[in-house]
């Protein structure tokens, strides 16, 4: 085996000697509602106190979006308001504003993050005019 920290390998040698489900008694289930229910129970494993719902934001949040500074044409994942060339631009108290607002996803659609979020594209679209 391979070298893996201890957690890790207790987990591996665990799912090694987990016995194989018996397939017979289990009723016949469409697909759809098969991963359903394994999302659900990764969910609750891996995010406590979270179900389904969240598990499905967080698999949404890994898509790509483009930069919103004028001519950057950089990819950049969801969960990023831009790229970080462009975030270095960002001055501080407008990054906090940013933050403040996002609150670890809990403020996605709210106002106050729609206002930071301008504010901030605003002040790199100024920066990289006057550069």
């Amino acid at each position: 085996m391979r070298w893996w920290p201890r957690w890790r390998r207790r987990l591996v040698l665990a799912a090694r000697a987990a016995p194989e489900p018996d397939t017979q008694d289990m009723p016949a289930i469409s697909f759809e509602e098969y991963v359903r229910r394994q999302l659900h129970e990764v969910g609750d494993a891996v995010i406590p106190d979270q179900g389904l719902d969240d598990l499905r934001a967080q698999l949404a949040r890994r898509s790509l979006h483009p930069c919103p500074v004028t001519r950057c044409r950089r990819e950049v994942p969801e969960r990023l308001l831009m790229c970080a060339p462009h975030w270095r631009l960002v001055a501080p108290p407008i990054k906090r504003a940013v933050w403040d607002a996002w609150n670890d996803g809990r403020g996605r659609g709210s106002t106050a993050l729609l206002h930071a979020q301008a504010a901030a594209i605003r002040c790199v679209n100024e920066r990289t005019e006057n550069a």
